[in-house]
């Protein structure tokens, strides 16, 4: 026996061993989430690339489909396109940053090859992400006393950026937790961790007052019953639930948010009229191809180009859309339409036509509807920062949870080997 097999051998006997384990990675998936700017991040994340790297090949299959295909080829489209941008210098320097995201993205079929590695990995990043805006709600509640939901949204130094940023990483956690919840509902004490968790961030994303995150959640949860409520007689009833719930929350929106009431912020969507209409304005000048990726190309070509007046400084256009008609052009509007369509359209077939059992579509499900849930934000924002990251990573989350070759186990006690076949 050589030196490694014995220290690993010890390590499974440590009586410590397991809440080690879980506070290590706990700490290191902190990092990550917590430092997207900083240089402890992109040494985590190269780390975990080299790590993977020896074991590409094992993941490769969730990329071999005409999903993974479509992503694959929008990356290197993205790649070429650089040179051609109107400040080829700034796009790249932005591109260069991100560079390990797309890397670890690559990687995550081959670190995250079973489902039970796949559900640890979001556990440890939603127990991550919970445990750092918990402090930071009890630091707000520390610091504004009685006017913690009047002062909250407006409360800084951030922990992540923006609140609006941490408002969709709370919500993200909180499906995550949902899930978890779910499937611990056998396991009292698991199941009493889980909802726990649950609740502290769906408390975060209430006291934050972050309308758009807030309208995204109630999306992904008006979608929830759709699509796990098996009997046409639930979903009516789900149906006149949610209609009933429009009506009062069209009637008082400031039960859920007074900021919903304030005419200041409301009209315009608190100037992103000013910059949407602007940012069209530039995006039809170059159409074909767009003016390049990145923020520092954005804010040069928008800040250059005597926009209109607003209290604001716009960092990005406030709209996924838009910014990619603006950074790419129409052929990139494109091939992100047909890449998100294609893994939506795979989740949902896995979801609807393979799987069987509600155990067997939970995880799949949630994965759906964590990009639902950005999907509907970015209708009216940008996706940056952490939620730029979670956008990214839940592409190779899917294809894992949706890939079709053995061994892949997808639940307890069922391989790819025991599906429903898909339909002729």
């Amino acid at each position: 026996m050589n030196d490694v097999a014995r220290i690993r051998q010890w390590w499974r006997t440590f009586p410590y061993a397991g809440p080690l384990r879980v506070l290590f990675f706990t700490v290191i998936v902190a990092l990550v989430w917590l430092y997207p700017k900083k240089g402890v991040q992109d040494g985590i994340l190269i780390a975990a690339f080299l790590y993977a790297l020896p074991n590409l090949r094992r993941g490769w299959p969730a990329w071999r489909n005409a999903t993974g295909i479509a992503f694959l080829g929008l990356f290197v489209y993205s790649l070429l396109t650089l040179p051609l941008s109107t400040h080829a210098e700034l796009s790249a320097r932005d591109a260069v940053k991100v560079l390990d995201l797309f890397l670890v993205a690559f990687a995550m079929p081959s670190l995250f090859n079973t489902r039970k590695k796949l559900e640890s990995a979001l556990l440890y990043s939603a127990s991550a992400v919970t445990i750092l805006l918990s402090s930071h709600l009890v630091r707000m509640a520390i610091d504004l006393k009685g006017r913690l939901l009047q002062d909250a949204h407006c409360y800084e130094p951030f922990m992540m950026v923006h609140c609006n940023v941490e408002s969709m990483v709370a919500g993200a956690a909180f499906l995550v937790f949902c899930f978890f919840t779910v499937k611990w509902r056998k396991q009292p004490k698991l199941l009493m961790l889980s909802a726990l968790g649950a609740a502290a961030n769906l408390i975060y994303l209430f006291v934050l007052a972050s309308r758009g995150p807030q309208i995204a959640m109630a999306g992904a949860v008006s979608l929830s019953g759709f699509m796990f409520l098996r009997k046409w007689k639930y979903r009516v009833v789900w149906l006149g639930l949610l209609v009933a719930a429009s009506v009062v929350v069209l009637a008082k929106p400031e039960w859920i948010n007074p900021r919903f009431k304030d005419k200041l912020t409301m009209r315009g969507l608190a100037g992103r009229n000013v910059v949407w209409e602007h940012t069209w304005k530039l995006a039809k000048e170059r159409p074909l191809l767009g003016h390049g990726y990145g923020v520092r190309t954005f804010m040069d070509v928008y800040h250059n180009s005597n926009p209109p007046e607003s209290p604001y400084y716009f960092w990005h256009p406030h709209q996924y859309w838009l910014y990619i008609l603006f950074a790419q052009g129409i052929v990139g509007v494109l091939l992100h339409a047909v890449a998100w369509g294609l893994l939506l359209l795979r989740l949902l077939r896995h979801i609807l036509v393979r799987m069987r059992t509600f155990d067997q579509k939970l995880l799949p499900a949630t994965v759906f509807l964590m990009i639902t849930f950005i999907s509907i934000y970015s209708l009216a924002d940008w996706p940056s920062m952490q939620i730029h990251m979670m956008l990214i990573w839940l592409v190779p989350i899917a294809l894992a949870v949706t890939r079709s070759d053995p061994p892949v186990v997808l639940a307890e006690g069922v391989t790819t080997a025991t599906m429903r076949p898909p339909v002729q």
